[in-house]
């Protein structure tokens, strides 16, 4: 029967082994937070930019109908 290495009996020891749970754990509940806040700003900077997308729209209609009465009138 082949002898355990350190690193092998580390590998099987409970005690290691909840150890790294709990590290992992706590990295995971570090992380969380931060991942929803970038989320947040993320989803509204989305909405500005969905917002300016239809203010320019607007506007692009608003220029166009202008310009549509502009010509009618300079024609006539």
């Amino acid at each position: 029967m082949a002898m355990l290495t350190d690193q092998e009996r580390a590998e099987r020891d409970p005690t290691a082994i909840q150890r790294q749970i709990l590290e992992l754990e706590k990295q995971l509940a570090e992380e969380g937070p931060k991942v929803q806040a970038a989320t947040q700003i993320m989803l509204e900077q989305k909405a500005i930019v969905e917002v300016g997308k239809l203010r320019m729209k607007i506007i692009k209609d608003r220029l166009s109908g202008l310009q549509s009465v502009l010509k009618s009138v300079t024609i006539i």
